[in-house]
């Protein structure tokens, strides 16, 4: 009997570590951005910006937006991002009509809201990348996303994402009145 007994505690020594596992807090980048990525950065993000609220990365989640903060750490039913995200009347997000979170989902943000919306996992600045400030001498133009020039090499057209500029080696001209992102231009 006591070698049957012996062998019961060695075998549950053995497996005791994983029988009682740590709930670990669900992380940003891995669990909660992908979230974001599925349901919500079609409007929230760095061109569209819907109410100011970009969810694209953890620094811009938790800045939140023009109004303030959408997250507070810890406590996820005084986050105003999790109350839209559950609501059950108009202000619910995404919008009906859209694809929402599933509950499993919906349980990972609650999750890693109320673990304390903590940073990536080895992010070592919660606060966010450290950049300079740049003081621009002149008006800051929109980036080139695209340019093209003519065959015979008399016309240049660069795209910005709003505008048009067509340069002919004499004069330069700016084709206006784009309502959508110009991504590509060619001859």
């Amino acid at each position: 009997m006591r070698s049957g007994t012996v062998l019961i505690a060695f075998i549950f020594s053995s497996f005791a570590p994983w029988l009682v596992v740590a709930a670990e807090p669900p992380d940003f980048n891995r669990h909660v951005l992908p979230v974001f990525r599925k349901y919500c950065v079609g409007c929230h993000n760095t061109k569209e910006a819907e109410g100011s609220l970009i969810l694209q990365d953890y620094q811009r989640v938790i800045k939140g937006h023009d109004e303030g903060r959408v997250i507070t750490p810890g406590k996820s039913e005084a986050s105003r991002l999790w109350k839209v995200l559950v609501a059950q009347d108009e202000t619910r997000m995404p919008p009906k009509g859209k694809p929402a979170p599933e509950p499993e989902e919906l349980a990972l943000i609650k999750a890693w809201i109320d673990a304390g919306a903590n940073p990536p996992a080895g992010h070592e600045n919660s606060s966010g990348l450290i950049t300079p400030k740049i003081t621009t001498r002149r008006q800051v133009r929109e980036a080139i996303t695209s340019v093209a020039i003519s065959p015979d090499g008399r016309w240049t057209v660069l795209a910005r994402p709003h505008s048009v500029e067509v340069i002919e080696s004499q004069s330069r001209k700016q084709l206006s009145g784009h309502t959508g992102t110009i991504n590509d231009v060619a001859f």
